[in-house]
């Protein structure tokens, strides 16, 4: 692989989040006939799904939508609420008017709540105060029950509200308790929600966390209407579209972990509901672009996100952005036949270019050994090759700096190198990794293919017969039978790896011999849960696998029926930590030495 490229330009920069701000909501109000007289409240909006913390204006609340309410005395009250919408966003209402009233006395109000207790200290003035879910703070001034309260304590009480007794406290309502009980909140953390597409048809995704302790209980849903209680599911969204996946773990002890991703999801969804997003420059706008929905049907509605702020429902609309970023546009088209779909990309927005560097960059490339572990170092080098130490580095996936780790194989990466108001310079490339392929043989016709292949890589196959030809998958037969030493190079732009196989021809049939010994990697080692076996190249035919501890004991054993596979796992989760030994068997070919460790 080569180590040094001279390119051309890219710059992007991460943009910010724009931050929810607060709303208003309108109370509305009637009067109900009954006696004495009550008043039912709502909200205008009222959002689905949201929560309501009601104030009357008369010392009493309530959490309900659309509370019905009746005033003691007949007077003039200022009405309030608060409504948390589902997405956390807050909104304030309130309105000041007289309401009619019982006008009677009545017996004492009691009401119940949920909140913490603080212990503000005897130099506040206030020995115990309060807090409740409802966002009232009360300062008790009297406690029937015998409680032993303690700083951070979450209860649930009955309390009355006796604003006109003081507490002593600058915050909070006096009030009376009359019942308290501590309530007991299990331990709740977070977890990282992590995912993988399957090369398999119809789309499917493997979902995982971070390994949990034994006896865990998994909860996913997908947010399509799937759930899963497995600690690792595959999972195949019914419908493409952005999907919340949330995880919710509890142990063998009560505590509950939680994590949540949000992505866009490939599913079984409709051919003609597949749309692509493509984008142009205006020219001579340095900024504008013009953005098209590509799809094979009729497309009857568009809805344009560009990122910023911004929205759109032209068809292809002409947008400027205020400044260079990486912005996430999306679209969501509805045809004709009344399929909707939603399609996102990652939008880079590139400052006025500068004059292009004069010297050559240096890229050093570190392949991946695993799935994306690779690594890249870059220098920008003046004409007389020395490093230009004021140089920065921008790198496709927005990072910055002269050295970037976790790089993925088959994914192109560029890199933009910038002394600021002088010159830049840019380069991109991709760690290819080894590309890996099987032969078929159906009525005496071959047929040579890709395992996997990779977009923008293009292949070429070298039969070894003196035959080249270029594509993913190629028909081929060879005219005389014997041994022959097939070579496929991937190729993209300036990089190339390639992979040789031996096929034997005899009576036509052609098959890729067995497992090369040297060629078997076990990996990780040591390992924990999951044990990875490569075996270099694609192989046919029965495979035995089998695990055998210190002293020789079978304890694991697996039979796979192998068409074209390279590579296996296995679940050592149940072994006990130790020394063990693999040993695969290909139809008359079997491996033994190859240690590993079960790691605790």
């Amino acid at each position: 692989m080569r180590n040094i490229f001279t390119f051309f330009l890219v710059v992007f920069i991460f943009s910010g989040l724009s931050a929810q701000t607060e709303c208003t909501v309108k109370i509305l109000f009637s009067m109900n006939k009954s006696l004495p007289p009550s008043y039912t409240f709502k909200t205008d909006p009222a959002p689905e799904g949201a929560k309501y913390y009601w104030s009357f204006g008369d010392n009493t609340n309530s959490d309900s939508p659309s509370p019905t309410h009746t005033f003691r005395l007949a007077n003039t009250y200022l009405v309030q609420v608060k409504v948390v919408t589902p997405d956390g966003k807050s909104c304030y209402g309130e309105v000041k008017s007289r309401f009619e009233g019982a006008n009677i006395i009545v017996a004492p109000v009691i009401l119940s709540g949920k909140g913490k207790v603080k212990m503000p200290g005897t130099n506040d003035g206030c020995r115990l105060l309060i807090y409740l879910e409802n966002g009232t703070v009360l300062a008790p001034v009297e406690i029937v029950p015998a409680f032993e309260f303690k700083d951070g304590q979450y209860i649930e009480l009955a309390y009355e509200l006796v604003k006109e007794k003081p507490s002593g406290c600058a915050s909070g309502i006096s009030a009376k308790i009359y019942k308290i009980a501590e309530i007991v909140v299990p331990t709740v953390c977070k977890l990282p929600v992590n995912f993988k597409k399957n090369d398999a048809k119809p789309v499917s995704y493997t979902f995982s966390t971070e390994t949990q302790p034994a006896d865990s209980k998994y909860y996913w849903y997908f947010g399509d209407g799937g759930i899963s209680e497995l600690a690792t599911p595959t999972y195949a969204f019914k419908k493409a579209g952005i999907w919340v996946v949330n995880l919710k773990v509890v142990d063998k002890n009560g505590k509950v972990c939680y994590g949540e991703v949000k992505a866009q999801f490939e599913g079984e969804t409709d051919p003609s509901c597949k749309f692509d997003i493509v984008v142009r420059p205006k020219e001579g706008n340095p900024g504008t672009f013009q953005f098209f929905a590509v799809s094979p049907a009729e497309i009857k509605i568009w809805k344009w996100n560009f990122g910023d702020g911004k929205y759109s429902d032209q068809k292809n609309p002409e947008h400027t952005f205020e400044k260079p970023s990486i912005y996430e546009v999306s679209c969501t088209i509805t045809t004709a036949a009344g399929c909707t779909e939603t399609r996102i990309i990652k939008h880079t927005v590139l400052p006025v270019p500068l004059a292009t560097c004069k010297g050559a960059m240096n890229l050093l490339l570190f392949d991946p050994t695993e799935k994306c572990n690779g690594k890249a170092t870059i220098k920008l080098l003046d004409e007389m090759g020395v490093e230009m130490k004021e140089a920065k580095y921008l790198w496709s996936d927005g990072r910055t700096g002269s050295t970037v780790d976790n790089l993925c194989p088959d994914k192109p990466y560029s890199v933009q190198a910038i002394i600021e108001g002088v010159c830049q310079k840019n380069a991109s490339f991709t760690l290819l990794s080894k590309p890996l392929w099987r032969v078929t043989t159906t009525n005496g016709k071959n047929k040579f293919s890709v395992i996997s292949p990779k977009d923008e890589i293009e292949y070429e196959w070298d039969f070894g017969d003196g035959k080249v030809v270029k594509g993913a998958e190629i028909d081929y037969n060879f005219e005389n039978d014997g041994l022959y030493n097939v070579t496929l190079k991937a190729v993209s732009g300036s990089n190339f790896t390639e992979y040789t196989q031996q096929v034997e021809v005899l009576k036509s049939i052609t098959g890729i011999r067995n497992i090369k010994k040297q060629q078997l990697e076990v990996y990780p080692n040591p390992v924990k849960d999951l044990l990875m076996l490569n075996f270099g190249n694609a192989v046919t035919g029965t495979i035995v696998i089998e695990i055998m501890n210190i002293a020789g004991q079978v304890t694991y054993s697996q039979e796979l029926t192998a068409e074209g596979l390279n590579q296996t796992v296995i679940n050592v989760k149940n072994l006990k930590p130790g020394i063990y030994f693999l040993k695969v068997i290909n139809g008359n070919n079997p491996f033994a030495d190859r240690k590993f460790i079960k790691a605790d």
